[in-house]
């Protein structure tokens, strides 16, 4: 699913800066804030916890929540992590 737009608002890769410590496959979008692997691109599984956590957030409202969509390989080989979380707790809102 991730291409070279932002999956959540459509804007330009050109719109989005890279996330420091992964080697440029991972871009944060300057118009709203997602952050999404670049198209062809894939992060270790362990490595997204750092961006977005494994867990839940109790939080029930979706004010300041950001899109996330990443493409990552772990154990059970290459899958996508995509929704909603916090950039304050870095903890999901939303799967999906």
């Amino acid at each position: 699913m991730n291409t070279s737009k932002c999956p959540a608002c459509g804007a330009q890769e050109s719109n989005a800066r890279e996330v420091e410590g992964y080697r440029g496959s991972v871009v944060k979008c300057s118009d709203c804030g997602g952050i999404y692997t670049r198209e062809g691109s894939s992060i270790y599984k362990g490595d997204s916890y750092n961006l977005v956590k494994p867990w839940m957030s109790d939080r029930q409202d979706m004010e300041d929540a950001c899109y996330f969509d990443l493409t990552v390989l772990g154990s059970d080989g290459v899958t996508r992590r995509h929704g909603w979380y916090d950039p304050q707790t870095k903890m999901i809102l939303q799967v999906g």
